[in-house]
């Protein structure tokens, strides 16, 4: 059976799941499927040796479907001998395969062997994401879940509250699948707000920020009154990550205006912390990983929310450090660099008594402390603390702060720090 140059296996299918979608269909046998995975595989690598290593198959196999092969037409992967006689066609709307043509080449490094630097390069908005110390996390993430049950695995999630970059694709591509209707109505006002640069944000009055506000709002009503239906056609967990991103995409049209204070970005950030830990179920174990104070429980940051929400589920870890090289932002956002801090604490602070401990490296139990205690009375007397984010003025006194010894349950110290190493750009 030909399915025709619009469906055409030339390209990489940004998901797996798709693959399967055509032997549910009747497009394709199961048999057929595996062998579209090798070819998937062998045109991403252009190496036969390691596609044959992968798949644990003989280079004689290989050759005999790959020279038999032809993209514009499956069923010359299924063996001719067994192939059914009535294969039941593709139903799959035109304006969906031409979404998922769409797709394939915008992202044509998706698959289950992602180019970690393409990655994070051009999916990670922060530098502070995109260093090879946490792409040595993913590869150690992805040999540990490689002999793990799917109850045992580390997964890696984000909504991200301050941009409108990646939602609306991810959204299309999911109504265009379950409900196209719903994207139709939609569509317009999200690809409007995608486009803002910030001179439209800077100068947009009241009514009209008023205006799509409702309408964003509008929307996530919409989802909820067709769930129903999103969900026979596709399933809970998409319906949810997908209503998910519509409200995320809301945040950041909010935290983009400015119409809030500066600290409307942790509340949304606690209600994303909220609704993955709700998600992944009551007994996921989550690590929240972001600056000092958006995980302290100081009134009004992140970790106050959450810390509210989940009361003594919830256990703040801060991380001290003494003296050593970090990366930041130079004064008034100036280039991103390389500082090193050499000079000792200052006397009365916090870092300056852990510096002189007896080990350099060590997790100090804030929770566990005596109250009324001499470390409990020291603490309290909000002693300096440096805590140093995104940016830095070359001014270290700036930047300590008083401890709250109530901010923290856990401080982990490091005495000597090292810059990570960031994932050039080019």
């Amino acid at each position: 059976m030909s399915i025709g140059p619009a469906s055409q296996y030339g390209l990489i299918i940004p998901k797996a799941s798709y693959i399967t979608s055509l032997v549910r269909q009747g497009t394709i046998s199961k048999d057929a499927a595996k062998r579209l995975r090798w070819m998937d595989h062998y045109r991403r690598h252009r190496n036969a040796r390691l596609t044959c290593r992968y798949f644990g198959i003989s280079p004689q196999t290989f050759y005999r479907w790959k020279d038999r092969f032809d993209p514009y037409d499956l069923s010359t992967l299924e063996e001719r001998s067994r192939r059914p006689h009535r294969v039941r066609q593709s139903q799959t709307p035109v304006r969906v395969v031409e979404r998922i043509q769409k797709l394939r080449e915008q992202y044509p490094r998706w698959g289950k062997d992602v180019d970690l630097d393409w990655l994070m390069k051009t999916k990670m908005h922060f530098w502070t994401w995109r260093t090879e110390e946490v792409k040595q996390l993913f590869k150690w993430m992805k040999s540990y879940n490689s002999t793990r049950n799917d109850n045992e695995k580390i997964h890696y999630y984000g909504f991200d509250c301050q941009f409108t970059t990646y939602q609306s694709e991810f959204i299309q591509e999911y109504l265009d699948r379950t409900l196209p209707s719903l994207w139709d109505s939609i569509a317009s006002i999200l690809n409007q707000v995608k486009e803002f640069s910030d001179s439209n944000y800077d100068t947009m009055d009241e009514d009209t920020y008023l205006d799509i506000k409702t309408k964003l709002e509008s929307f996530e009503d919409q989802f909820e009154e067709n769930k129903n239906t999103l969900i026979a056609n596709s399933s809970s967990t998409e319906y949810e990550i997908n209503k998910q991103l519509l409200i995320t995409f809301k945040q950041a049209f909010i935290c983009k205006v400015g119409k809030y204070s500066s600290q409307t970005r942790d509340m949304f950030m606690a209600e994303n912390a909220l609704w993955i830990s709700n998600f992944l179920g009551k007994n996921a174990k989550i690590t929240l990983w972001a600056h000092n104070y958006h995980i302290s429980t100081f009134y009004a940051w992140m970790g106050y929310y959450v810390g509210a929400n989940l009361g003594n589920m919830y256990k703040a870890v801060g991380f001290s450090f003494s003296q050593g090289s970090f990366t930041a932002f130079g004064p008034d956002r100036g280039p991103l660099g390389i500082y090193e801090i050499t000079t000792e604490p200052t006397s009365s602070s916090v870092n300056f008594i852990f510096h002189h401990a007896s080990h350099p490296n060590f997790a100090f139990h804030i929770e566990a402390i005596t109250p009324g205690s001499e470390w409990d009375k020291w603490l309290g007397s909000q002693r300096p603390f440096l805590m140093i984010g995104a940016l830095f003025s070359g001014e270290v006194l700036q930047y300590y702060k008083p401890f709250n010894i109530k901010a923290f349950d856990w401080i982990i110290h490091f005495d000597q720090t090292t810059a990570s190493s960031l994932i050039p750009m080019n």
